[in-house]
């Protein structure tokens, strides 16, 4: 990887980082803020979903105006200002109507950021460097899962539940002097599209290119569904057997540690066998066989064990998938075909929750558990069977 490319990727790595752990420690704080204004916990769920809403509804028109535009930097930098702007309003925000706009806008701020940022990282780089360069990005992205809470829990215990949103604003606005001061835009080959010039449609990529596209929307969405179908239940679940909320914490953090430390190398991998799709497959089949043994659970020890293979196989198959997607996509089509996929996979996040809670209801805990090991498994027999990996 050449300096500059090194240095750009470094600066979007950490700019979301930035933003990974502002977002994810309001993630953490805001239902209990919330409660605490007195809105129910109904609206609460209702409040929280309209981020990934948003995110399906913004994101791949996004991707498209990046592809279109013929740069992605300016929407990059944008984002970040979005994010630090939002993320202040929550502490103005008292009431339910305003906590729901607030909300759509983080989801559309979020839309730009999460279809410009990973095709722009995988622009700076080759082909035999992609898979690491996507798995340092994925790392840095589970690192907010580890610290937001407990650094969330920190400020607002000894400083107040505002002070977690003034954190997350400057933490955004930082993100965005990095990524004006050191990302430099790639040269992209190819890509003689600019605003009011015809852009290239998908349908005009090679068709097993668009095979494979459409094989990998559907196993995105069948992916995240899964985790969608059991991650709430679970937490329900281990209430039931007596576990704390330190203990249950303990063992959520466990499986996020292990993806952070595992990702980036499984990406190098992945560039080293020049092969992608083994990676995915193992991910899926990972989560299939721990969603099996989850319902028999009787103790957080053995949840941490359980999940922190969870996260090994999901740091196996994350940086895999974002690099197949952009080794299939030509440039100049990647941000439409990233952000298509990945509006994919926040569908099955809005749909695995609902899903999951109602066989719940209806047929008890261990139902939704059963389902994933189905569905997941149907996501791997697509990528083995649909996905052809270029050459």
């Amino acid at each position: 990887m050449k300096n500059g490319s090194f240095t750009s990727v470094s600066a979007l790595c950490f700019a979301q980082l930035a933003v990974s752990i502002g977002g994810f420690g309001i993630f953490f704080i805001l239902p209990v803020y919330a409660v605490e204004l007195g809105i129910s916990v109904m609206m609460v769920g209702v409040i929280l979903s309209t981020f990934s809403l948003s995110i399906v509804v913004f994101q791949y028109p996004f991707g498209r105006f990046s592809d279109r535009l013929g740069r992605r930097k300016p929407l990059v930098a944008l984002s970040m200002v979005g994010y630090s702007v939002v993320t202040f309003l929550y502490s103005v925000v008292r009431d339910t109507v305003g906590f729901l706009v607030v909300r759509s806008v983080q989801g559309f701020v979020g839309a730009c950021d999460q279809a410009v940022t990973p095709p722009m990282v995988a622009d700076l780089v080759s082909s035999r460097r992609r898979g690491t360069a996507m798995g340092a990005y994925q790392t840095v992205l589970t690192v907010g899962p580890v610290v937001a809470p407990v650094l969330g829990a920190f400020v607002a215990e000894h400083l107040g539940m505002l002070w977690v949103f003034y954190l997350s604003s400057l933490l955004a606005f930082s993100s965005f002097v990095s990524i004006v001061v050191f990302v430099r835009e790639p040269r992209r080959s190819g890509v003689k599209n600019r605003i009011g010039v015809r852009t290239r449609s998908l349908s005009e990529l090679p068709a097993q290119a668009r095979r494979t596209i459409i094989f990998m929307l559907f196993a995105m969405i069948c992916t995240s569904m899964s985790i969608g179908l059991i991650m709430p239940l679970i937490r329900i679940f281990l209430y039931q057997t007596g576990s704390t909320l330190s203990e249950l914490g303990f063992a959520f953090s466990a499986s996020w540690i292990t993806t952070a430390f595992f990702t980036t190398p499984f990406g190098m991998l992945s560039d080293r066998l020049r092969r992608r799709k083994p990676f995915l497959v193992l991910g899926l089949l990972g989560l299939a066989g721990v969603s099996f043994f989850l319902p028999y659970v009787t103790s957080w020890q053995i949840l941490a064990v359980l999940l922190s293979i969870q996260g090994v196989t999901r740091a196996a198959s994350q940086p895999a998938s974002s690099a197949l997607i952009a080794d299939v996509a030509p440039s100049e089509f990647r941000g439409r075909v990233m952000g298509l996929t990945f509006t994919g996979f926040n569908v099955g996040f809005i749909i695995g929750p609902i899903l999951g809670g109602a066989l719940a209801d209806l047929y008890g805990f261990a139902t939704p558990f059963y389902l994933t090991v189905v569905v997941a498994t149907v996501g791997a027999v697509l990528i083995a069977l649909g996905v052809n990996e270029p050459s």
